[in-house]
């Protein structure tokens, strides 16, 4: 558990080296991001984060509202991209760049996408058997509530999925212009 607050600090550290204006400290804070990426990746596969708080039995996607093992992927992907960037700006090879930021985007939209519509249809699942059977039976209407509305409103993270994947493929389709002028 301590991972998920060593982590991010990690690559938030990572980031702000790489914001340096040498090559050097864009380097080593791709370098750091990735080994931040990974630590995050662990800790999200070995966390069940909505367990800690709710005995529901609801397969919780991941604490990012994606599915578990495409955020692990897009946490290792980021700083990748940031490391090839680094690596190749300055031989002018912005496409390879931009495909992978292009990958990122498609792989943690495709979690969000999937992961929010597994946690939604999970809350309504519970809450339509809730008068019968179910962590949901017999309590209060506001808390039955706020989880119908909190169900609901994932559906704003599918729909944001959605525009990450269509950008995403924009992102393909522009690296491959980028491409076809090399």
């Amino acid at each position: 558990m301590m991972l998920f607050v060593v982590s991010p600090v990690f690559i938030m550290g990572a980031a702000a080296i790489y914001m340096g204006h040498s090559v050097p400290f864009k380097l080593i804070g791709s370098v750091l991001g990735v080994i931040g990426g990974i630590l995050l990746a662990f800790a999200l596969f070995h966390s069940q984060t909505l367990e800690l708080v709710f005995d529901w039995g609801v397969p919780f996607p991941g604490p990012f509202m994606s599915m578990a093992a495409m955020e692990a992927v897009a946490v290792i992907l980021g700083p990748t991209t940031a490391l090839i960037y680094s690596v190749l700006a300055e031989h002018r090879e912005e496409p390879v760049a931009h495909s992978f930021l292009s990958i990122v985007a498609l792989v943690y939209g495709i979690g969000a996408f999937i992961g929010s519509q597994i946690l939604a249809f999970s809350l309504l699942d519970l809450l339509w058997k809730a008068p019968w059977v179910g962590p949901f039976h017999g309590v209060p209407q506001w808390i039955f509530g706020a989880v119908a509305f909190w169900s609901a409103s994932l559906f704003l993270l599918m729909i944001g999925g959605l525009a990450l994947i269509v950008s995403s493929c924009m992102g393909f389709i522009f690296a491959a212009q980028e491409f076809a002028q090399l």
